[in-house]
């Protein structure tokens, strides 16, 4: 039987792929040789435990050898891409630069107060000199008509207001930070138009035509749909444009397994291929067309959409592998899908080794794997005669597969599982196919005006139908499993299991069964030790969230959590900052009481630990915090406290050489008893 892990490229992609995995994990002040030294010694192990004639052996260690030098690969194209290692990194120069030179690399981004925009930092200038540096930052202006104006390829002279970016402040907060540094981002700046002159504009011609359309296109939809919120959904599903969409849609298509629709991906490009084999017959008798021109125009018809979407990683890998097929037709070659799954992974993390850190790159990739492999063992499972129960089957069976092979990363990472994800798929696939391709002829046709008010009527009644039955789909009771915790190791466990049940039921092997029933009760096993952990924990945590009061007891996964209201009212904030640390706790429904409503001066007591509270002058409090088994204490000044309160207080803190903490600038008090 062809086993794809032991061809030539999964054994020099596995370790390529090893090499990435640990370098964007390893600790960032571990000296590069170390990494070389572990590699060689993994490889000369590994090499003396075989036991095989002279010949095998020396083929087996000649193989480990070239897999060494792709996990050597995969460490020096990371190391290369990571800006952090390079000698003229711009983190180097923060407190002695006067002056910074930066280039826009996207349209900004327009929020309820500023503009967001990634820039890439070209040239610091120094008191006596100036030199190129490589570095990106995250940059945010004030809303204003120079800020209004601003546009990708700008080349900008800043005052020297960046800085580092923060580590997250409460325990179990989305590091922002490491998310940012995946992207080569160390920095941010807020600006105001007083800090920043305009230089010029060095975009690149095409991606200046690709945002230039971007653009138009957008103001399209919004002429010829009627519907607000069918045009922010329509945005998001052509142009992959997401920022319009309001809570409420987002919520419906996330709690109902719904939201990789309104993600451009894999499902998009294909309807953009299919589309094209449609507006590009075959012509037989042509074999100029059918071998160069027809191909070609869909690489450039797959490409500019991928482009036109914004590159984001999971078209990225559906353009890339729709391409690597189409140059096997042309070549007459049938290539192995999992060839060109792997080829194309490769192939992009060779480019850019940091994908592997975006989760809508692994997504694309399980997903497509799940269905390559799973959807046509489950689909021959039922025969259908009628032709659209067959169709709703196959879809069925798709989702099912995509779900199998993508539902430990989506607890890992989102902590929530959609329960009737099989009913909105079958709503959402064909609907996202009829708007994608009405989307396509809508922007062909526009310039005719009756044409084009139709085709956008149409669309806005389609996607208008498709809001309404999410919505209907998200008002079933339990419509969504929230605060399942799974942590690395555990997930790990979980695919371990899923392969060995796929091997078992694809080769009938005891031997496949035992292995998944093991790591199933190791993951099982794992998840009960973490359970008993937390029924064991007793701690409180002052949170730092600026602006806010917030504190939380957890006592044996039930917590009492005392905030402020303005907190209280704000969900998004306080899934953010505190929802996810409760849920590592175990703590599913928190009692909930409003500062607001209790005295001025009041105190809590759990265990051994004392806190006193006292409300000062406009908003925040100041804290103190006492163990009573260790005499020990400490004032706490809440993340709430204005700047004045807050520099007085220090002051007499520091006179009275009284230890405090401030949340304002440190992380949460977190203490366990």
């Amino acid at each position: 039987m062809y086993n794809a892990l032991t061809a030539p490229l999964y054994m020099a992609f596995l370790p390529f792929l090893a090499g990435i995995v640990y370098l964007v994990n390893r600790p960032a002040d571990t000296n590069f040789t170390v990494s070389l030294f572990i590699s060689g010694v993994v490889l000369l192990f590994l090499a003396h435990r075989l036991n095989r004639s002279p010949a095998q052996r020396i083929a087996r260690i000649f193989t480990l050898l070239i897999m060494g030098l792709f996990f050597l690969c995969g460490l020096l194209r990371t190391r290369q891409q990571t800006l952090l290692y390079r000698d003229n990194f711009a983190g180097r120069y923060p407190d002695s630069a006067r002056a910074w030179v930066v280039v826009l690399t996207e349209e900004p981004l327009e929020r309820e107060r500023s503009y967001r925009v990634t820039a890439r930092i070209r040239e610091v200038l120094l008191p006596t000199k100036h030199f190129p540096v490589s570095g990106r930052v995250l940059l945010y202006f004030s809303k204003d008509s120079a800020s209004a104006n601003l546009q990708y390829g700008d080349k900008l002279l800043l005052k020297p207001l960046i800085s580092e970016l923060e580590e997250p402040g409460n325990p179990n907060e989305f590091n922002y930070r490491k998310y940012l540094s995946f992207h080569q981002i160390y920095h941010r700046a807020f600006l105001r138009s007083k800090d920043y002159t305009l230089l010029g504009n060095e975009g690149k011609p095409f991606f200046k035509k690709i945002y230039a359309l971007r653009h138009y296109l957008a103001e399209l939809l919004r002429e010829k749909i009627p519907s607000e919120s069918a045009q922010a959904v329509a945005m998001a599903l052509l142009l992959g444009q997401r920022e319009q969409l309001d809570e409420t849609t987002l919520h419906n298509y996330s709690a109902t397994g719904a939201m990789h629709v309104l993600a451009v991906s894999g499902l998009h490009v294909g309807i953009i291929f299919l589309l094209l084999r449609l507006l590009l017959p075959d012509i037989p008798r042509s074999r100029y067309y059918t071998r160069g021109l027809r191909p070609l125009l869909f690489l450039a018809g797959i490409w500019f959409y991928a482009a036109l979407t914004g590159l984001s990683p999971s078209v990225t890998r559906a353009a890339t592998m729709f391409s690597f097929v189409i140059a096997g037709s042309v070549l007459d070659r049938k290539l192995n899908i999992y060839h060109s799954i792997a080829a194309s992974a490769f192939f992009l993390l060779f480019i850019q080794p940091y994908l592997i850190t975006e989760i809508g790159f692994l997504l694309s990739y399980f997903a497509v794997l799940g269905i390559v492999y799973i959807q046509p063992r489950l689909y021959a499972l039922l025969y259908f005669r009628n032709g659209l129960l067959d169709k709703a089957w196959a879809i069925t069976a798709v989702s099912i597969a995509a779900q199998i092979a993508t539902f430990p990363i989506a607890l890992l990472f989102f902590y929530q599982f959609p329960v009737f994800f099989l009913i909105s798929n079958l709503l959402v696939i064909p609907a996202a196919m009829l708007i994608v391709s009405g989307g396509v002829f809508l922007f062909l046709f526009a310039t005719i005006p009756s044409l084009g008010n139709a085709l956008g009527y149409f669309l806005s009644l389609l996607i208008d139908f498709l809001n309404a039955g999410i919505a209907l789909i998200n008002r079933i009771p339990g419509v969504l499993a929230e605060g399942i915790v799974i942590n690395i190791p555990e997930a790990v466990l979980l695919y371990l299991f899923i392969l060995f049940m796929l091997l078992y039921f694809s080769r009938k092997s005891f031997s496949h069964l035992r292995n998944a029933l093991l790591f199933l009760i190791l993951f099982s096993g794992h998840v009960e030790y973490r359970k008993l952990k937390n029924m064991q924990y007793r701690g409180m945590t002052v949170y730092s969230i600026r602006g806010h009061s917030a504190i939380a007891f957890i006592h044996q996964r039930h917590a009492r959590v005392f905030a402020d209201t303005a907190l209280l009212s704000d969900h998004n904030a306080v899934r953010f900052h505190m929802q996810h640390h409760w849920w590592n706790r175990g703590v599913k429904n928190p009692v909930f009481t409003a500062l607001d409503t209790l005295p001025p001066t009041f105190a809590l007591q759990s265990g051994n630990q004392q806190l006193h509270l006292l409300r000062l002058p406009g908003r925040g409090y100041l804290m103190h915090l006492k163990n009573k088994q260790l005499n020990r204490e400490c004032y706490i000044l809440d993340a709430a406290i204005d700047y004045k309160n807050r520099k007085a207080l220090r002051k007499r803190l520091d006179e009275l050489q009284l230890p405090y903490t401030d949340l304002s600038r440190e992380r949460a008090i977190n203490i366990s008893y």
